[in-house]
């Protein structure tokens, strides 16, 4: 397999969190904005589709949940079977997003939050905008599996930890134009000094920079055109 094919975004791995399938691990699986009424175990009102995984998690039988947005509450309906794209006793819901349980095969596994303290089992994480990400400006280290303040050149990986719409504005090594985001990546693996991107996503910029966020100020999630990518370390 060769290395562009191996690039993945970093996601938390399993003993980060304990272990198993617990109840903050759950992949995308259904289409958006649909409700789907196969085998529907309950439905009940929760504030934010963690509160949905945990109610499944703790539901015999449920592998698969739906949530939709509310005010104040949203809708979590359980399954008791995977619930995808293919399934067809369906039918429209604005706002409404189906997971699976578990861990996906594929696309890298959400680890979701609502609060801090729901990425307290991992040292140094915080709650970004949903997920639980290294503290902006620190590592994840791939041998210790904690976020870390510094990382030797030599040491720095080519996974990245990725921090949505957000970015630093200038500090740049070097600008490309009109890259998909894996070259990116894959150019400043190969860019001595390279720490960490940004990438914007409409045109394909790809500034390539050697300081964090921890290093200069930073913009957190208001760039809405661009997300931020930092190297993990070894």
């Amino acid at each position: 397999m060769d290395v562009v094919s191996c690039l993945l975004l970093l996601v938390l791995p399993f003993s980060c969190m304990g272990g198993g399938v617990t109840d903050n691990r759950f992949f995308k699986s259904g289409d958006e904005d649909v409700m789907y009424d196969d085998h529907l175990l309950s439905s009940l009102a929760v504030t934010s589709k963690l509160g949905c995984s945990r109610q499944c998690s703790n539901t015999e039988d449920c592998v698969s949940f739906t949530f939709t947005e509310g005010s104040p509450s949203g809708t979590c309906r359980l399954h008791s079977q995977v619930m995808t794209s293919r399934c067809p006793n369906r039918s429209e819901a604005p706002g409404s997003t189906t997971y699976t349980m578990g861990q996906e095969a594929g696309p890298p596994l959400i680890s979701a939050c609502d609060t801090d303290s729901d990425c307290a089992t991992c040292i140094g994480f915080e709650c970004f905008f949903g997920q639980c990400l290294c503290t902006p400006g620190y590592y994840f280290s791939e041998g210790s599996q904690i976020c870390v303040k510094t990382c030797e050149e030599s040491d720095l990986q080519q996974n990245v930890m990725v921090y949505a719409n957000s970015g630093i504005d200038g500090n740049d090594i070097i600008q490309y134009t009109s890259k998909t985001l894996v070259e990116c990546v894959m150019l400043c693996v190969s860019t001595p000094a390279c720490r960490t991107i940004d990438y914007g996503r409409q045109h394909g910029t790809c500034n390539l920079q050697s300081v964090t966020a921890l290093d200069v100020a930073w913009n957190r999630g208001t760039d809405l055109d661009w997300d931020f990518f930092q190297r993990a370390c070894a």
